[in-house]
């Protein structure tokens, strides 16, 4: 199988390397900065490494024609047209991009296609980037959208604070963020609702940014010269919130499903807690987020799931054998759910 990674970042670089454990994968990374390239074949000089912009469309397409499956990694303003550059290719991906646009525009496309397509606590933001830090930011901005009494809600991000306490790390501040994306619309429930999580304090700071305009992306003339606040507000905060090599990450996870099973009150609780791991120096976002889409692309490479179209990953989960897939293959690195089902 014939793989091709597009960004090598702090999650596309382990991904990478995740892949090219196994004997009948062929790997090859792409981005446009020798640096991480260079990090990369050093690790493992058999994963082969491109340097290419993948801002172009057009050279995506063209960039992926050789290969047998996608992973995509990059930014998520970038995301929506490098995935339509995919399909356009007639590619099936694997795509973990966080971009604002709607996946399923590009349903008709794929389908077409026939290919299937499945986002140390220091002073003063006690945060570090574990992915884009564009991304980042989008999540303090972009409107949050959650179902209410069966009906789609916007509000603003950042709002409905609450704590909420966790084993192993203590109480977080959980913020309304647009993390539920295809959910709202492939599930049928009357509420659902998803939540950022961040130490306490972490909303009044970028609250703070953000109502002053530090977030804006209309320029202001300063000077005599014309500068968008977010572009300075990047260069400020993106050095202070540099993921670095060693530095330790943690990742909680719950996830509540709350309704009848057989004519009885039930609540299934989901929960996940990961940490960097010191042995093999992938921190845990990539191991989260990157081993369940290298997961995924074993997955397909097993034929275990063939429908054309777009495919969020809550339609891998009407199907146990994929579920029982993705499980076993994220529990063989380290990173396991617990259940708990309670009436």
């Amino acid at each position: 199988m014939n793989v091709v990674v597009l960004g090598a970042g702090l999650v596309g670089g382990p991904m990478a390397l995740d892949l090219a454990q196994d004997d009948d994968m062929l790997v090859t990374v792409v981005d446009k900065r020798p640096e991480a390239l260079e990090k990369i074949a050093s690790s493992n000089p058999q994963v082969a490494i491109v340097k290419a912009d993948l801002s172009s469309p057009q050279a995506v397409t063209a960039l992926v024609s050789r290969f047998d499956l996608v992973l995509s990694a990059v930014p998520g303003s970038m995301g929506f047209e490098t995935l339509k550059a995919v399909i356009a290719a007639g590619k099936t991906v694997v795509d973990i991009a966080f971009f604002p646009e709607n996946p399923f525009d590009l349903d008709d496309l794929a389908k077409d296609k026939g290919i299937t397509a499945p986002e140390i606590r220091e002073w003063p933001y006690e945060y570090k980037a574990g992915f884009s830090p564009i991304d980042v930011i989008e999540q303090y901005t972009r409107p949050a959208r959650y179902v209410e009494n069966g009906h789609v809600v916007v509000r603003p991000a950042l709002t409905d604070p609450e704590f909420i306490d966790f084993p192993k790390v203590g109480t977080l501040e959980a913020f309304n963020t647009d993390g539920l994306r295809t959910l709202a619309h492939t599930i049928d429930a009357p509420k659902l609702k998803e939540k950022t999580l961040r130490y306490p304090g972490h909303i009044e700071k970028m609250l703070v940014l953000r109502e002053t305009g530090f977030f804006d992306r209309e320029p202001l003339e300063i000077g005599g010269s014309s500068i968008r606040p977010i572009d300075f507000t990047t260069k400020l905060l993106f050095p202070k919130w540099k993921l670095e090599q060693g530095d330790v990450d943690i990742t909680v996870l719950r996830v509540i499903v709350e309704g009848e099973a057989d004519g009885t009150p039930t609540r299934y609780t989901y929960e996940l807690y990961d940490r960097y791991d010191e042995r093999t120096g992938v921190h845990s976002m990539a191991r989260t987020t990157g081993y369940t889409a290298t997961v995924a692309v074993r997955l397909l490479a097993a034929g275990l799931y063939t429908t054309p179209g777009i495919t969020p990953p809550e339609f891998l989960g009407r199907y146990d054998a994929c579920v029982r897939f993705l499980l076993d293959g994220l529990k063989q690195r380290g990173v396991e759910f617990k259940e708990t089902v309670d009436s």
